[in-house]
């Protein structure tokens, strides 16, 4: 089932026994001349109406999974869990509070790295994002680094785990505009990635 709330196909939701499962991609800035019915801009952020999410929400650039939270209660089973798979550009604990806004409690289950893809056109968004809230910064890390640091580490954690490799991570962090720049010297950059599990509150 496609969940519109306002966006052009914002995410999928299938039934899986007691689960509703969450496929979608993160929030990536995106100009108004990219055709979002093309390629993988179509899991792109692209807000078209208000839905009601906190500034917060919206400055992190979580209104996507915000607004998919907030209507995927109506489709969950009484024990039922939404599973949402989300790029930690910003802080764990911001998105872990946009769950919490959402009327949702949380737990992480997976804490890893991923390469970014699309990389050109993906980090160009946030770091256009950045220039107009200089105040939010996104975080990337050169793919050498994640791969270096999570090499020996399970995938599978806990969300105190989970924080504490975060804080131990971040000293390695740059931002959307380093990023770009890095890229552009043919820098390979990955940022972090974690599945957390909703329950309805």
């Amino acid at each position: 089932m496609n969940i519109k709330a306002g966006y052009r196909e914002v995410s999928s939701v299938d039934q899986l026994g007691s689960y509703t499962e969450l496929f979608t991609g993160s929030n990536i800035p995106v100009s108004v001349d990219i055709d979002l019915l093309s390629s993988q801009n179509t899991s792109s952020f692209y807000s078209l109406v208000d839905v009601g999410a906190p500034s917060s929400v919206q400055n992190n650039l979580l209104e996507l999974h915000f607004a998919f939270l907030t209507q995927a209660r109506s489709l969950l089973r009484q024990d039922g869990r939404v599973l949402c798979s989300i790029g930690c550009r910003r802080p764990l604990h911001a998105i872990l509070d946009m769950v919490r806004l959402a009327g949702y409690t949380s737990n992480v289950l997976i804490y890893t790295w991923k390469m970014q893809s699309e990389a050109e056109d993906v980090i160009e968004g946030y770091a256009r994002q950045q220039r107009q809230s200089p105040n939010t910064q996104f975080w990337f890390y050169s793919a050498e680094t994640l791969e270096i640091f999570f090499d020996n580490l399970p995938p599978f954690m806990n969300t105190g785990e989970a924080i504490e490799i975060e804080n131990k991570l971040l000293p390695y962090a740059i931002d959307a505009e380093e990023a770009l720049t890095m890229l552009k010297k043919g820098i390979a950059i990955g940022h972090v990635t974690t599945v957390i599990e909703a329950m309805p509150i």
